[in-house]
């Protein structure tokens, strides 16, 4: 993670000093790859000459060593991460309240075959559940790191109690069992959903970051902000691999796009990006 910090941070490590240890231990040793973070906000290993003058890309391109960046999309700056991708397409309006609901429905649905079946109280008491739980919580939050805060305290450490008696209770009922693993699964997958919800509202900065990767030299396009990004890095010479997240089969798509695109300036680009 410090391959691409300036000389005078003290936790910058340097490639062309890794590459000396590593001949000095052997002549055909196996230092052959380095993998640091690189993306618009981080791209000291593209422009710091902290290698005896020369960046990281530089250093490895002249003695033969590959060069794999991670977090591409993830950028942290001023002790926030900025997703580098858009949540909404373009012109239209981030969801609602109702599109909130929508989410939340199947698991509401499912919490309500409890009381009938089980005679349980939900897990927010009585006849509330979490999905009622949730709907309360998510419209007070900013950002699915907001809701990853929240989630915690709030929701999670709650439910795990909750189970818990319910468990001790209902052990020998297969009825419970059976509605307690569906139950897991809607949750994990709720729970995604909403964090995916939250997202949306970030849009606003997505914008202004497409404004400046625009000022700073790309040309205007009507690709994706990820498309944008990642073709910046992959146009820097020396640059040999950008690992991306695959999480989800529209990331894997997304990426993907960038081999139909025309290569930018990426070295200009960087220099200039001002968020």
């Amino acid at each position: 993670n410090n391959f691409g910090l300036p000389p005078s941070n003290r936790t910058m490590t340097s490639v062309a000093r890794c590459l000396e240890e590593a001949r000095a231990v052997r002549d055909d040793h196996h230092f052959r790859v380095v993998q640091l973070p690189m993306n618009l906000y981080e791209s000291g290993g593209a422009l710091v000459a902290n290698n005896g003058g020369r960046s990281v890309l530089e250093f490895c391109r002249e003695e033969g060593l590959g060069v794999l960046v991670n977090r591409p999309l993830n950028a942290f700056s001023g002790r926030r991460m900025i997703r580098l991708a858009d949540f909404v397409k373009p012109g239209e309006k981030p969801p609602g309240r109702e599109a909130l609901r929508e989410i939340l429905a199947p698991l509401g649905a499912h919490e309500a075959r409890l009381g009938p079946e089980l005679g349980v109280e939900l897990a927010g008491g009585g006849d509330k559940g979490l999905a009622a739980l949730v709907e309360e919580i998510v419209p007070r939050l900013e950002s699915p790191a907001h809701w990853e805060q929240a989630a915690g305290p709030y929701v999670i450490r709650p439910l795990q109690t909750w189970l818990r008696r319910c468990q001790e209770k209902l052990a020998h009922d297969m009825r419970w069992q059976a509605w307690q693993l569906d139950f897991i699964q809607l949750c994990n997958t709720t729970f995604e959903r909403v964090s995916r919800f939250l997202a949306t509202r970030e849009q606003a900065l997505s914008d202004r970051v497409r404004k400046a990767l625009q000022a700073a030299g790309h040309p205007e396009s009507r690709e994706t902000l990820s498309r944008m990004a990642l073709n910046v890095l992959a146009s820097l010479p020396g640059l040999d691999c950008v690992l991306c997240g695959m999480r989800r089969t529209e990331y894997v798509a997304d990426a993907m796009g960038v081999a139909e695109m025309t290569p930018v300036e990426g070295l200009g680009i960087l220099s200039n990006f001002q968020p």
